[in-house]
């Protein structure tokens, strides 16, 4: 359940632009959101990421295994893989993919995360979930610092935020605000 983005070069934009078509303003989408949430919520099923529903225990694993921060492996042309300190892609060209020595590293590139990218990712990717971003995970990067902590209690005092000994979390709320909470967090230095 995404949000509509109007992308440039597409017949959207386009349409958008020309005044043919009109993007509902924010007000109807979070309403609508909303009300997604309550139908699916009644009908069973479970919001584990901002975007993501399924019945409990039905989540998909490499799509929650993305979103908590944990390890994934893909296969096939354009596959994602992670195993906590970096992120590798395949080549997207099918024929190029089929015809790989995979012995060898032509068929993918490596993306090497430091502790700012890990930091950054725990909170844009947890923070999106049920579970929230776990506090093991936030001490292994050194724990927050003294503005972070401020942050915390800015969007806790709105009742974006909550926390308990384990994790940091959105609340319904906070939901509606996720990426822009997470960007709270951000570190750049």
């Amino acid at each position: 359940a995404y949000c509509l983005t109007v992308e440039e070069k597409t017949l959207l934009k386009k349409l958008v632009s020309k005044g043919e078509l009109e993007i509902p303003k924010d007000e109807v989408i979070e309403s609508q959101f909303t009300q997604l949430i309550e139908i699916l919520a009644s009908a069973g099923f479970e919001q584990y990421e901002v975007s993501n529903f399924a019945r409990p225990g039905g989540e998909a694993i490499h799509n929650a295994n993305y979103w908590r921060g944990l390890s994934y492996c893909g296969f096939g042309p354009s596959a994602h893989s992670y195993d906590g300190k970096s992120r590798r892609w395949n080549v997207s060209n099918n024929s190029s993919y089929m015809q790989a020595d995979f012995n060898k590293t032509d068929w993918f590139e490596t993306e090497f995360l430091n502790d700012n990218n890990r930091w950054n990712e725990l909170f844009l990717t947890g923070l999106r979930t049920k579970w929230g971003v776990e506090k093991a995970a936030i001490q292994q990067l050194g724990g927050f610092r003294k503005e972070e902590q401020e942050r915390i209690d800015y969007w806790s005092d709105l009742n974006c935020l909550k926390h308990n000994l384990h994790a940091l979390e959105l609340t319904k709320k906070g939901i509606l605000f996720a990426d822009k909470i997470a960007q709270d967090f951000f570190r750049l230095t």
